[in-house]
C-alpha cells in the first residue's frame, strides 16, 4: 500500500511541475507579444518622425498590426 501512495503523490507532484511549467511558458509567450506589439508601435513612431509623415507612420503601424494578427491567427488554426 505504501508503494501506491508513493506512486500516487509522485505523480501528483508530477502533474503539478508540468502544469506550472506549461504557466510559465504560457506566461512567456504572452509576455513576448505584448513587448513585440509595444515594440512595433515604437518603430512606427521613429519611422514617422524620420520620414516625415503621420501617413507613413499610420502605414507602418497598420502594416505590423496586421502581420501580427496573421500570426495569431495562423497559429489558432494550427493548434487545433
Amino acid at each position: 500500500m505504501n508503494t501506491a501512495t508513493e506512486r500516487s503523490s509522485v505523480q501528483s507532484g508530477d502533474l503539478r511541475e508540468d502544469r506550472r511549467a506549461r504557466q510559465r511558458h504560457a506566461n512567456v509567450r504572452l509576455a513576448l507579444i505584448l513587448a513585440s506589439i509595444a515594440a512595433a508601435f515604437f518603430v512606427g513612431a521613429i519611422v514617422a518622425r524620420y520620414v516625415g509623415g503621420l501617413e507613413v507612420g499610420m502605414s507602418v503601424l497598420g502594416f505590423i498590426a496586421l502581420l501580427l494578427l496573421v500570426f495569431a491567427i495562423a497559429r489558432n488554426v494550427r493548434d487545433r
